[in-house]
């Protein structure tokens, strides 16, 4: 049978910074830390002439390209703030080509027509994500996954960009949900096509592929044997089988994960003493 083990660290790292250098360093102002990023996601084309990056402004955030050579910039794509949507990141494909991610918050009232029905209140919301690219004046735009229009699911059903294949100028390898299972698809970023390269089946979770797009790993359902090492004890052991938590290079707590989960010697080793 195969099992995923999880392998927990606990350490503790005091990082100070010499008085000297304190003393030199004045306090950033409150508004850097708390304040809604002005500039955000930042990305070099492989050119090394453009930057993409997602800039706030008033009316939501703004896809915008600066050309360091003429000093030139332009907005190419917006996600308008008062229809809930925003810009969550931007990556270059090409030296004229993008991929970006956009989501929507979407009301979800009682008895719509979604998977999961909203019973023990009157209405909450949801953010639906979706993947697209288009050239660098924002004309050929297209979707790379749109679950509504390509199977018919729901639209809070969401895919995921798991290689951007930096050798393969035209395509990237998408995860996105089918019947079964999730489905591993090759898209072409330029004409929205897909290729569908494996389909998993209702415990695998993802994939692992190397420099060129090539499938090394199916994460469960293969049999394979998967060691974990995480900081993160509660959602590590949530996709776990059985856990290892050390302390100090010493095993600690040795159990099945469901049964480490409900340890209250976890609480007591991570939020203060050892065991």
């Amino acid at each position: 049978m195969q099992r995923i083990f999880f392998v927990l660290l606990a350490a503790a790292l005091a990082i100070a910074a010499p008085a000297s250098a304190q003393a030199q360093v004045q306090r950033a102002p409150l508004d850097l830390f708390v304040a809604y990023d002005a500039f955000r996601g930042a990305d070099l084309s492989p050119n090394g002439r453009y930057v993409a990056v997602i800039h706030r402004e008033q009316i939501g955030d703004v896809l915008t390209i600066i050309d360091l050579e003429t000093n030139q910039l332009s907005r190419t794509q917006v996600a308008r703030a008062d229809q809930q949507m925003r810009l969550d990141w931007v990556q270059f494909k090409t030296d004229n080509r993008l991929i970006f991610r956009l989501s929507q918050q979407v009301r979800i009232v009682a008895g719509t027509n979604t998977m999961f029905r909203v019973r023990n209140q009157d209405d909450a919301f949801e953010w639906d994500g979706r993947y697209f690219a288009s050239n660098l004046d924002g004309s050929g735009l297209l979707p790379l996954y749109d679950p509504s229009a390509n199977q018919g699911f729901d639209r809070h059903l969401d895919a995921a960009i798991i290689s951007t294949m930096d050798s393969d100028p035209e395509h990237v390898l998408v995860i996105v949900p089918a019947i079964g299972g999730p489905e591993l698809w090759r898209v072409n970023v330029n004409t929205g096509a897909h290729t569908s390269l494996e389909h998993g089946n209702r415990e695998t979770y993802g994939w692992d592929v190397d420099g060129q797009g090539t499938v090394v790993l199916r994460i469960r359902g293969d049999g394979v044997t998967v060691l974990l090492i995480e900081q993160n004890a509660k959602q590590a052991l949530q996709i776990s089988d059985y856990g290892l938590v050390l302390e100090q290079g010493q095993t600690r707590i040795e159990d099945t994960a469901p049964n480490i989960l409900a340890d209250p010697r976890i609480a007591q080793l991570f939020l203060g003493g050892g065991l």
